[in-house]
């Protein structure tokens, strides 16, 4: 009995040990804004997304997206935004992608990373992660 004890003692704390290893794997894969989205925005997006954002045509961006706080409530329309391809705007054929200066549209993965980051809850991470402001 006392076997039989031990062996399944030895296999809790077996299984506990994988399922911390696991949990740990995956908040290492979670996204989050400031780790892997607000580089994104800042690179793609920031220009017109701000106070006093640059003009194209007349038009400024409706909402800013420089903050956590400015940018999780849009999370969602961020999303289906990037995932059609509406934001950036950018009317370059797609075989011209990376031959224009100043082009800002996404890469696959970037697209990915985003909608992703939205369907997850948004999490912000740790502040301590973010790149330095443009």
């Amino acid at each position: 009995m006392s076997k039989n004890l031990a062996f399944l003692g030895s296999l809790a704390a077996t299984l506990f040990l994988g399922l911390a290893a696991a949990s740990g794997a995956n908040d290492a894969a979670t996204l989050t804004f400031y780790r892997e989205v607000l580089p994104i925005l800042q690179e793609n997006c920031q220009e017109c997304h701000r106070e006093a954002g640059t003009s194209y045509g007349g038009l400024l961006a409706p909402m800013a997206l420089r903050t956590y706080e400015e940018v999780r409530p849009w999370a969602k329309s961020i999303a289906k935004a990037v995932t059609s391809r509406e934001m950036p705007p950018w009317d370059a054929h797609p075989k011209h992608r990376g031959v224009f200066l100043n082009e800002r549209s996404l890469s696959d993965d970037q697209i990915e990373m985003l909608v992703r980051w939205a369907s997850s809850g948004s999490p912000a991470g740790a502040a301590s992660d973010a790149p330095p402001a443009k």
